[in-house]
């Protein structure tokens, strides 16, 4: 036996992503990255979450991608490990969250604006 879940929609189908609130605190090895996610329109959001640890100048010390679909408003966290120890600084997360992942076509993808945003770590 199969299950297969469907929705139906009359009319245009649109989708977009907001970050309500982020935060970003250091551990020994990693710094934890915290997004409050927030989807607009009638349809989830699929996407990508990638994720840099960068110093003023913008040098990386760490990065992750991660594949997300959000359907509702969703808290959404990730460990990032550190390349190398984070000395000097101050020292911020820079993410982008863009509608494109690599296991999905782009014909099956809906289109919503990139979200682009920064936040230092405490």
């Amino acid at each position: 036996m199969v299950a297969v879940a469907a929705n139906y929609r009359h009319g245009q189908v649109v989708t977009s992503l907001t970050v309500d609130t982020a935060s970003a605190k250091a551990l020994t090895e990693s710094v934890q990255l915290l997004l409050d996610l927030d989807r607009g329109g009638n349809a989830a959001w699929l996407g990508q979450v990638r994720a840099e640890i960068v110093n003023p100048d913008g040098q990386v010390y760490g990065s992750t991608a991660d594949d997300v679909a959000v359907y509702r408003a969703l808290r959404w966290g990730v460990s990032i490990p550190l390349d190398r120890p984070l000395n000097g600084g101050p020292f911020a997360i820079r993410y982008v969250l863009s509608p494109e992942r690599p296991d999905v076509g782009p014909g099956d993808l809906l289109t919503a604006p990139v979200v682009r945003g920064r936040v230092p770590i405490g």
